[in-house]
């Protein structure tokens, strides 16, 4: 029966309005949460300029024209992040996380319409509108103000979603034209969202393959059409997947040139490399299945699976076991269930960026998995309400009562998460008491004690309280670290990086509660022997520049030393601007002033400095 067309257009905006209003006031205590000591600070906070609070002009001008290259060339995300700093205040977090909730709701209303457009099954939307709405996973992108692109790119998406199902449907051949307009329009809104919707265009592609088993016009053992297919159908795609390797190859130039795309791993087509996708793919994808329906244990930092661990017999035993389950899910509903094969292969699509063919690091988080749930919970309600219809009365009901048990304790979980979100200390507190907690979170949380003790200058006995509890942290830290069995192997570790940054967290402990200068000197030595970063190098070269000076001694020695760190840290330090080589250039100075034999040194370095401006300019 077509559900679609028994509905009135009022009462569907009705249900509209209250699915926006229910998903808001669910998210709505996450409007007055702080920002996180996890990138709000590096790629909001930092940059001022980019989102001034006081020309909303001047935001688009650094935003669009300006401020290139950065880390995260997003537009459409950094205009929304301008336009609540403008509105709210800069370091206002109110605007951030209310336009992600704003954000999230519309999702939700665009979810349960791209359902019922397509599907035509008013209660098979719903419920799947309703979970979306409600499961806990969706926390972290809602409460996080970075999860603001993962908000954006979804509801791009499923604009286009709609928009090719109107296109698809429409007999109007102007409306046509504009709905398809729209689609290539959201495409590209989607990328300058978050490129990872590189692959969305196949899922659109996918879509108008299968919209007439979706729709019920096809029944869903029928065969493809493979000529109509070929000739008629993907051609129109083209121009998405033009415009979906443009951006991409913009956006890799850009993030390229500041940096960020070094290599973390063996390339794409190592033999290694797929090795390990093989086995880790299934494991992630069982993962964030056990998310969905377990909401337990929830953290903004998986370790686990991670390359350097090796995996255990049982776990490539398991990794073998999902990989067969989707084969055969994928092959079943390729011959039997076309209309569940969208929601499948569009699951595994729009995972494709996050599987770290390229390999970045990190295998699974929350907010990957944002929009691509949706496919999931689609699959799990047709197979409810098949059953459901197949029984008698009593079996009918008795599948409403779980699934109403589910929503309200998918809502009290969400509530209750939400509350981890609040604030920075908050936050790291629940990562670390975690059953596994991370290397990532005993680091974060001895920062947190850190802050907060050098807020209590004038209150020298709660300073000392605070630094000997972020001490206690950092020695579990790098007790967890030491106890994973982290082998080295071709592959960065964000372990590693996190043990380094434990160690470089000791030394700022140490060098601020006035260690002696040795003592913080091997603490900053260990972590740069670790990892050797331009914020490792500095700080040994300020310690040893504080010894030359406090000890006549060893003067020319511990002089020398720093100069040669100081040399470490400029050179490790990618993209200087102007405000950076006159502050080196300060500091060389300084070295001039108190230690003269090092003119030759000095002289050579300020000629680099030189050098580096004259090629930037």
């Amino acid at each position: 029966m077509n559900d679609f067309g028994c509905m009135k257009k009022k009462k569907l905006i009705l249900i509209c309005i209250c699915l926006w209003v229910f998903t808001f006031i669910l998210f709505s205590p996450s409007i007055q949460f702080g920002f996180i000591e996890f990138d709000d600070m590096t790629v909001l906070l930092d940059n001022p300029g980019l989102y001034n609070e006081h020309s909303f002009l001047s935001s688009l001008e650094e935003i669009l024209y300006n401020y290139f290259p950065r880390e995260e060339p997003l537009i459409l995300r950094d205009i929304t992040w301008a336009f609540d700093s403008y509105v709210f205040g800069f370091k206002n977090p109110v605007g951030y996380h209310l336009g992600n909730v704003i954000l999230n709701s519309f999702n939700t209303v665009l979810l349960f319409v791209f359902l019922l457009l397509t599907s035509s099954r008013f209660y098979f939307s719903l419920i799947t509108a309703v979970s979306f709405a409600v499961i806990p996973i969706h926390v972290e992108p809602v409460c996080w103000v970075m999860g603001r692109k993962d908000l954006l790119v979804s509801f791009f998406m499923l604009t286009a979603l709609i928009c090719q199902t109107l296109y698809i449907s429409s007999q109007d051949a102007q409306k046509k034209r504009l709905f398809y307009l729209v689609t290539l329009l959201c495409t590209a809104a989607a990328l300058l969202s978050k490129i990872n919707a590189l692959s969305f265009f196949i899922v659109l592609a996918l879509h108008q393959i299968l919209y007439p088993f979706l729709n019920g016009s096809r029944e869903p053992g029928d065969s493809f059409d493979f000529n109509h297919i070929i000739k008629k159908i993907l051609p129109g795609f083209i121009p998405h997947l033009l415009i979906s390797l443009y951006i991409y190859f913009w956006y890799k130039g850009i993030i390229t040139s500041w940096g960020v795309l070094g290599s973390r791993g063996p390339s794409a087509l190592a033999p290694e490399h797929i090795k390990t996708l093989v086995l880790f793919i299934p494991l992630v994808i069982g993962l964030y299945v056990k998310l969905l329906f377990l909401p337990f244990q929830y953290s903004i930092f998986y370790h686990w699976p991670n390359t350097g661990i090796p995996l255990q017999t049982f776990h490539i035993v398991i990794s073998v076991l999902i990989s067969l389950a989707i084969v055969f899910m994928t092959a079943f509903t390729f011959y039997k269930r076309k209309d569940l094969l969208f929601y499948i292969l569009a699951f595994i699509i729009l995972m494709i960026p996050y599987f770290n063919i390229i390999y970045i690091g990190i295998w699974a988080a929350n907010r990957y998995i944002y929009f691509s749930s949706f496919c999931i919970i689609a699959v799990s309600a047709d197979l409810i309400i098949a059953f459901a219809s197949k029984h008698k009365e009593y079996l009918k009901k008795s599948v409403f009562i779980i699934w109403l048990i589910f929503i309200i304790f998918n809502i009290y979980q969400t509530l209750v998460y939400q509350k981890v979100w609040q604030d920075n200390h908050s936050l790291w507190t629940y990562e670390n008491n975690l059953k596994d907690a991370s290397v990532f979170s005993y680091w974060l949380l001895a920062k947190s004690f850190t802050i907060s003790a050098a807020e209590k200058h004038q209150v020298p006995e709660l300073k000392m309280q605070l630094f000997q509890q972020a001490e206690t942290v950092i020695n579990k830290g790098l007790k967890k670290y030491e106890s994973m069995g982290i082998i080295k192997n071709n592959y960065s570790s964000y372990e590693t990086v996190h043990y380094s940054n434990l160690w470089h967290l000791y030394g700022i402990v140490s060098k601020e509660r006035n260690d002696s200068l040795d003592i913080q000197l091997k603490y900053f030595k260990k972590s740069f022997e670790i990892l050797e970063t331009w914020v490792n190098a500095s700080m040994i070269a300020k310690t040893y520049y504080r010894l030359a000076l406090s000890q006549s001694f060893d003067k020319e020695k511990h002089a020398e030393n720093s100069i040669i760190f100081f040399e470490k840290s400029i050179n490790s330090f990618e993209h200087g601007s102007i405000h950076d080589y006159k502050k080196w250039l300060n500091i060389l100075n300084q070295y001039k002033r108190n230690f003269p034999f090092l003119k030759e040194k000095i002289e050579k370095i300020e000629k680099g400095i030189y050098n580096r401006l004259k090629n930037q300019s």
